[in-house]
């Protein structure tokens, strides 16, 4: 992380928190539960420390791979007045590997980038106008790893946090979020292409002892779509390789819409959120 905010000139915006170790914690639950707040708390006492500044803050956990479009996008929708529409604001989410889900962001990635195809899909991307905002109300989705949090919503956000360990059982602290967010009790968006993403290797394996694991191809399928949706993706032979393990056959696409179409075509006939 360290490296990746040099490299941006971005080290001066940034302050690392030491997350909180649940080993730690003298909670009346179980391992897991124990981790899992842990975790959620990690994002409170991270939002609390923003509370000074009075500004927007951007949370992102440590495998979080960012992009020169961070900076300039977020900038831009924050001059624009995008916190007096959302509470929060998502660089990346892990999309929900279901048939109507995996179409609404497909729209707008194919509508946006059809006659981008190659190695690297979005290079040819120039500023806000290539980005589509997606508000995340009826949206399934997970993920915690990269946010930004308008500075009207923190405490609020802090208090509905607060509230679920009080009340427990706690949920992990991405899907705390998107129940609030599909009750309207936060108003939150994510941007289109990811501007972030979870990179590939550190994110293979939770650190949160007890959390159920993922079927296998359940993980797949929502490692594929992150990449797809992510602005630096790459049709590489890596992402490729994760196509064919999840449709168990070999298979050659350069493009989003074949890429799509695969993993939609795979879902239909066997769905992996089962």
């Amino acid at each position: 992380m360290d490296a990746q905010l040099r490299k941006l000139n971005l080290q001066e915006h940034y302050q690392r928190f030491a997350a909180i170790d649940g080993r730690k914690l003298q909670h009346r639950s179980s391992h897991r539960v124990r981790d899992e707040v842990a975790c959620l708390m990690s994002h409170v006492e991270a939002l609390r420390s923003l509370m000074k500044y009075g500004k927007c803050g951007h949370i992102l956990e440590d495998d979080t791979e960012l992009t020169s479009y961070v900076d300039p996008v977020m900038t831009s929708l924050i001059g624009n007045g995008i916190f007096d529409k959302f509470d929060i604001v998502y660089t990346e989410i892990n999309v929900v590997p279901v048939p109507d889900v995996i179409s609404l962001f497909k729209d707008d990635v194919i509508s946006l980038f059809k006659d981008k195809v190659g190695r690297n899909a979005f290079g040819t991307l120039r500023g806000i106008t290539d980005f589509s905002i997606v508000n995340l109300k009826n949206v399934n989705f997970s993920g915690s790893n990269s946010y930004f949090v308008g500075s009207h919503t923190i405490e609020r956000i802090i208090k509905i946090f607060d509230s679920e360990v009080r009340n427990g059982p706690i949920l992990p602290v991405d899907l705390c979020l998107s129940k609030n967010i599909k009750q309207g009790t936060i108003r939150a968006a994510c941007v289109i292409p990811f501007l972030t993403c979870a990179d590939f290797d550190l994110n293979a394996e939770t650190t949160i002892e007890g959390r159920e694991k993922q079927s296998a191809d359940k993980s797949l399928a929502i490692e594929l779509l992150r990449h797809l949706f992510f602005v630096d993706m790459q049709f590489d032979e890596r992402l490729s390789g994760l196509l064919n393990q999840l449709v168990g056959k070999e298979m050659s696409c350069l493009s989003h819409q074949e890429y799509l179409d695969a993993i939609l075509e795979k879902l239909k006939n066997k769905p992996v959120m089962e």
